[in-house]
């Protein structure tokens, strides 16, 4: 079915620009690609443990398959999406069926449910996915969520032992041996020759075991060592059970913006960390809170950033 879009439903999109005020501060939301992820090596008692961050699709929180319209008018807040769907902020895979790209983003609830296609898409990514300005597409959006992996390195492998070899004396008998064309007398020769090296070397050795080890001289005593605290890459933060157990303060494109913010997150008693990413290419900077061990937690931390200043604060 052909969907026609005539001018009066470009002139009611107009709100996108009020929708991108009010997203100013969501600059490029989120990662790049769906398969972005971030990872650190850290040493354990258990050797090298590498923890890797990825994020994963969600359908069971929120999906929607629809029709989906960039007006081609410039907006803010970078990449992001908006449903008319009543959703808290939250990160999204935006992909435009038609050309089969994607991108990560923000997804925010629509102001106003205007008539027309029901996703608005933000002037960033529809040009990261191949939209043309007032052409309706046929797109998905699917909720993120990021898990934590440990990977445990395999143990390396451990060469084994050469054979031992041959007691030299008897391989210089046996290679004296030819192999054919050789007379009986000779070869009664060199068999007793070989016997003759075997028993030798026989002798030897049980000379060498009947001699008295030296008696060991016992060690003098040492003090217990102190026990030694835990190597700081050890104390990771306790694991959460609840979903979503961080909160995303703010996301920039330049480390000093990021540094700016831990430091005013500070002077609030708040402890905020940095996380790099991909978007469309570009490194990305976010800083998040947690994990919060209970919903109570977060919302208080939810509740401090925002008075702070940073209202599009949200759980991921």
């Amino acid at each position: 079915m052909d969907i026609m879009v005539g001018g009066s439903v470009l002139a009611r999109c107009g709100f996108v620009l009020v929708c991108g005020l009010a997203l100013s501060g969501c600059d490029e939301l989120g990662g790049g690609k769906g398969d972005a992820a971030a990872s650190a090596t850290v040493n354990t008692s258990r050797g090298q443990l590498r923890i890797e961050e990825r994020d994963v699709e969600a359908p069971d929180v929120f999906s929607l398959r629809s029709t989906g319209l960039w007006d081609g008018r410039p907006t803010f807040g970078g990449v992001w999406v908006a449903v008319p769907q009543n959703v808290e902020p939250d990160r999204v895979k935006i992909t435009n069926l038609d050309t089969g790209k994607s991108i990560e983003g923000g997804l925010f609830r629509k102001e106003v449910d205007n008539p027309g296609p029901s996703i608005l898409v933000s002037s960033d990514a529809a040009t990261a996915i191949g939209m043309q300005a007032g052409t309706p597409v046929d797109m998905e959006l699917v909720v993120l969520r990021r898990e934590t992996v440990e990977i445990t390195p395999p143990p390396p492998v451990v060469p084994l032992e050469d054979a031992a070899p041959e007691d030299d004396e008897t391989a210089v008998a046996a290679a004296d041996i030819p192999a054919e064309g050789i007379s009986t007398e000779a070869l009664e020769t060199s068999v007793l020759e070989a016997v003759d090296a075997s028993v030798a070397a026989v002798e030897t050795a049980a000379t060498a075991a009947a001699t008295p080890a030296p008696t060991p001289v016992e060690a003098p005593a040492t003090a217990t060592p102190e026990p030694v605290a835990p190597a700081q890459a050890e104390l990771l933060p306790p694991a959460s059970e609840i979903e979503r157990p961080y909160v995303q303060v703010a996301t920039v494109s330049n480390p000093a913006g990021a540094n700016d913010i831990i430091k005013r997150l500070q002077g609030a008693g708040l402890s905020g960390e940095l996380r790099v990413g991909q978007n469309a290419g570009k490194t990305i900077f976010s800083v998040v809170i947690g994990p919060a061990q209970t919903t109570k937690e977060r919302s208080e931390i939810l509740g401090k950033v925002r008075k702070l200043g940073f209202t599009d604060a949200y759980p991921v």
